[in-house]
């Protein structure tokens, strides 16, 4: 009698809840001013690529990279000095030696420099200017002359910092980085979209948990009532209701169990699709498409194939190697003597004043020229010698990584193989097995009706049936998780949603994501 005072007064306390509960939604319980919206797994993916928040962020990288290299490029740039200048001097008179006075002196004088300069990428540095001096005042007469040149002034190196200086070496690294944000923007969006797929999949099993839930209380409310007449009718003992009744508060345990699990997959799929969350309130998100099984080919080295050659991780390991081997040339030129050819030539032109100056360059008549050789040999070099090792060591960690990570992702790319299979041969196993366990439950309900068997034995089949249900329902998730994750390890989610990244470095625009 405990048992079924204890029983009753479960169904006493949850019925009624469940009632309240399954009248408001199919879905987890809320608010009744909510609004259903549809929604399928490629406009999750679409408003999830314009909106979500952690692809916004990594699109800013390769324009953040973009701007980095344009930068570089501005060591190659000329520059234009321009430069004025007024100065006095001035000396008191006096006596000499012998007594013989002299007169004081005075001096004015004003110069001026024009020059522009750059720098090639061979190392080349070439400088044209022009100078003009103009000095006037008294030595002790009056006096004025001006003079003034235009020259060319190049300096070629031909060991360190041909075609590997500084601005070069900025250029290189910076073109690298950029395509390494590019990869990993793609990689972000991949991750992004995965999270999505699966979210989706997983709103879309914990909808089809509710709906087998309904189910199962439908037909534990058709046994309590069924029950009930027959114990009215003299036909079963109470305890047989009661039973029912246990069985049936349980179940609607289970629905709001599967009501919060759709709950919290549905604030999941609304975190990864908005970038204004509440702009989401009063929207309940409803998957519209079905779960189905769609056969994949499960070629081992073909998947691994894609893999070594799609993922972006991968592309990234591959050329960040690149980048460390332009690092090492680098070094390797700067552990060389300093060794520059440098050569001038121009006019020069002199007179009493500005204009006799020009006038005397513009004949060309008075040229100058020098050529040489300058050499620079550091002592020990100790700092080129020990940055060219670590370069070295950096380029060969580089390289382990590398091959760490291809490792890696071949064993991903195996184990997801695998999954995929193994589920794919589970959703066959479940569906023969929901199958077994409906007609179990019609042969039982047979019985039941015949009076051949208890509603005992009939509330196991309907347990059985309603778990065989949920397994299939959730093979079929979990096959297409698998899939998702699979496309993901071998680096082709985006081909698999039909996807593709548009804006790369050839439309000046920033990495954007589309669907095809």
């Amino acid at each position: 009698m405990r048992l079924f005072s204890f029983l009753f007064g479960i169904a006493v306390v949850v019925v009624p809840l469940f009632q309240v509960c399954a009248v408001e939604s199919l879905v987890a319980p809320g608010a009744t001013n909510r609004v259903d919206h549809p929604i399928s797994l490629a406009e999750a993916i679409k408003a999830a690529l314009e909106k979500n928040l952690e692809v916004k962020i990594e699109r800013l990288g390769p324009e953040k990279a973009r701007y980095n290299l344009d930068a570089a490029y501005g060591g190659y740039e000329p520059t234009l000095d321009v430069a004025g200048s007024h100065s006095f001097t001035s000396s008191p008179g006096g006596l000499d030696p012998q007594n013989r006075p002299f007169a004081g002196t005075t001096s004015d004088q004003n110069s001026f420099d024009v020059g522009i300069g750059a720098r090639l990428p061979t190392g080349l540095r070439i400088d044209l200017g022009t100078t003009a001096e103009n000095t006037f005042g008294r030595n002790p007469g009056p006096f004025e002359n001006s003079s003034g040149n235009v020259a060319i002034n190049l300096r070629q190196p031909i060991l360190r910092n041909l075609w590997f200086d500084s601005t070069w070496f900025q250029i290189h690294l910076a073109k690298k980085d950029l395509k390494i944000s590019e990869q990993n923007l793609k990689l972000r969006i991949m991750d992004v979209v995965t999270r999505v797929a699966s979210t989706y999949y997983d709103l879309a099993l914990a909808e089809e948990n509710v709906r087998v839930q309904l189910s199962g209380i439908a037909l534990g409310e058709q046994l309590v009532a069924g029950n009930r007449a027959r114990v009215n009718a003299g036909r079963a003992a109470a305890i047989e209701v009661k039973q029912a009744e246990a069985q049936l508060a349980g179940r609607q345990g289970d629905l709001l169990i599967a009501q919060r699990l759709f709950a919290v997959n549905e604030t999941a799929l609304k975190t990864l699709t908005s970038s204004e969350y509440t702009g989401l309130d009063g929207v309940r998100l409803r998957p519209s498409d079905a779960l189905i099984v769609l056969p994949e080919t499960y070629d081992l080295y073909e998947n691994r194939a894609r893999a070594l050659a799609n993922r972006p991780d991968l592309l990234q390991a591959r050329i960040d190697l690149e980048k460390r081997g332009i690092a090492l040339k680098y070094q390797y030129n700067q552990r060389l003597p300093q060794l520059d050819v440098v050569g001038s030539y121009g006019q020069i032109g002199a007179g009493r004043e500005f204009n006799d100056a020009f006038n005397g360059i513009r004949k060309g008549d008075s040229p100058g020229y020098s050529y040489g050789l300058l050499l620079s040999i550091p002592l020990g070099n100790r700092t080129a010698r020990n940055n060219y090792k670590f370069a070295r060591a950096d380029k060969e960690e580089s390289l382990l990584r590398l091959k760490k990570l291809e490792q890696d992702i071949l064993a991903q790319v195996d184990d997801a193989v695998n999954l995929a299979q193994i589920t794919f041969q589970r959703v066959d196993a479940t569906r023969a097995a929901r199958i077994f366990a409906e007609q179990t439950l019609a042969a039982e309900q047979q019985q039941f009706e015949a009076g051949k068997s208890t509603s005992y034995f009939l509330l196991q089949y309907q347990q059985q049936l309603t778990l065989a249900r949920l397994n299939e329902i959730s093979s079929i998730a979990d096959y297409n998780k698998a899939l998702n994750q699979l496309g993901f390890r071998k680096g082709t989610t985006l081909d698999q949603h039909q996807l593709m990244v548009d804006g790369g470095p050839a439309s000046g625009g920033s990495p954007a994501t589309t669907l095809r």
